[in-house]
């Protein structure tokens, strides 16, 4: 149970931050962009390149965790690359659409991390999505971060890659991203 309980605050903690940097990046760097000609899409990428980076240094401690415990994962952990790329698509799609809504409306940036608290409670990261009810499974795979937190677990415990609620995860992230980026 640890090491799945890590395993999930780990992707959550990377996406949330991505997604609390990046809506935050524009009216960061409001000086940067306004004075001269100067590529926008670069500063939240900057942002999202860093948050990388600190889930990096976090999942190599996640390997002594797994060791202790006995968990060795199988080939599925090749795909976990993949799913991390997913989950990095999705946090920049929320967080260009954050940005955008922060440059119209500052009180945005106040109100954001209070919804990202939320969202962690209703997304499977301290337990697993079949802990909940069938009936309300439909409404937790709703949640884009619900399949791609599902997926990572079970490419490190070597278990089923949940693919209805990853198929979504990859749907949703990429309409994420693709809207956010032209708003």
């Amino acid at each position: 149970y640890p090491v799945f309980v890590l395993a999930g605050v780990l992707l959550w903690n990377f996406a949330s931050g991505a997604i609390n940097h990046v809506g935050n990046s524009l009216l960061g760097a409001s000086y940067l962009i306004s004075k001269a000609y100067f590529p926008r899409m670069v500063v939240p990428l900057s942002n999202i390149v860093t948050d990388l980076v600190d889930f990096a240094i976090a999942a190599v401690l996640l390997v002594p965790v797994m060791l202790w415990y006995r968990v060795f994962p199988g080939l599925g952990i090749l795909l976990a690359p993949f799913v991390v790329l997913l989950a990095t698509v999705f946090a920049l799609g929320v967080g260009l659409w954050i940005a955008a809504l922060n440059i119209e409306y500052r009180d945005i940036r106040i109100v954001i991390p209070w919804i990202l608290q939320i969202a962690m409670y209703v997304t499977p990261v301290v337990y697993p999505l079949t802990a909940l009810p069938q009936r309300y499974r439909a409404v937790a795979v709703l949640n884009p971060m619900s399949g791609i937190v599902e997926a990572f677990r079970a490419t490190l415990f070597g278990t089923a890659v949940p693919v209805m609620p990853l198929l979504w995860s990859v749907a949703a992230s990429l309409l994420l991203l693709v809207t956010g980026a032209f708003y």
